[in-house]
């Protein structure tokens, strides 16, 4: 079975710089040289790895907005749809609610939204729906 998780881009390259980091950090630990020298490399390398950072979380707002954008155009793309593929007929007891959907298919309700049926299947997409 597949792992839901999945693996981002973005978890990757943050996997991928904690293990370099690591790795830095243990072969500087190792590396015959003064405590002074050691401190400057491991300086240096956290400097780098704060620019990375800092990139990284660049993109990632960057991405974020860019799909809320295309999720709010969807949405209000949608919703016009939905106004005009809905539409009703009577009061009360006797309303009776029809909307068509992408799909190509028109749903109806003859008691008020309680219960629904298939009104029209296997249609174009339907983008506008006239009950009465």
């Amino acid at each position: 079975m597949a792992d839901d998780r999945g693996s981002s881009s973005a978890g990757v390259l943050l996997a991928f710089l904690s293990g370099a980091a690591l790795g830095a950090v243990a072969a500087i630990l190792l590396a015959p040289q003064t405590g002074r020298e050691s401190r400057e490399q491991l300086r240096g390398y956290a400097r780098r790895a704060e620019g990375n950072l800092r990139d990284l979380a660049g993109c990632a707002g960057e991405t974020f907005e860019e799909v809320v954008g295309e999720g709010k155009e969807s949405v209000d793309s949608n919703k016009a749809v939905l106004r005009e593929a809905f539409d009703w007929t009577g009061e009360g007891d006797g309303l009776e609610l029809y909307f068509g959907a992408t799909s190509g298919d028109v749903f109806g309700s003859a008691d008020a939204g309680e219960s629904w049926f298939t009104a029209a299947p296997h249609l174009p997409p339907v983008l506008s729906v006239s009950a009465g």
